[in-house]
Parts: C-alpha cells; sequence; structure tokens
C-alpha cells in the first residue's frame, strides 16, 4: 500500500455503500481502456489499492469487477 494510505488510524472505515464502491471499480476498469491510462495507473501504484480492496470485498458483484487484472 502506497505510504500514505498505511498509517491511517484504526477507526477509519471502508466505504459502506455497495453502489459508490462499485462505481470506484468502473472507475478504475473505464481508466483501464487506454494503453496510457493503463500505464498511469500501474506507475501510480493503483494495482496494491486494487488488490487491497479485492482482498478486503465481501460483496461478490464488486469483488467480481475488481479482481480484473489492470
Amino acid at each position: 500500500m502506497p505510504t500514505s494510505l498505511q498509517f491511517l488510524p484504526q477507526t477509519k472505515k471502508r466505504e459502506g455503500d455497495r453502489v459508490l464502491r462499485m462505481t470506484h471499480v468502473e472507475t478504475l476498469l473505464l481508466l483501464c481502456t487506454t494503453r496510457v491510462g493503463r500505464d498511469y495507473l500501474r506507475n501510480n501504484g493503483v494495482y496494491e489499492v486494487v488488490r487491497t480492496t479485492h482482498e478486503m470485498e465481501t460483496d461478490e458483484k464488486v469483488s467480481k469487477y475488481s479482481s480484473r487484472p489492470i
């Protein structure tokens, strides 16, 4: 995980709204439609965020989309 995200307090909660989490995943997928977008996401550590999100996700629909490779 990026250093800035590793030190969040224990009181920090994940987004509770499934629709909003799904929207975030779909946005990342749309950014992956071009080579420039994929390279940008890879170079800025998005993979680690997506991987951690996928590991922690409990909703099957959101998890299915977040497991697609970038």
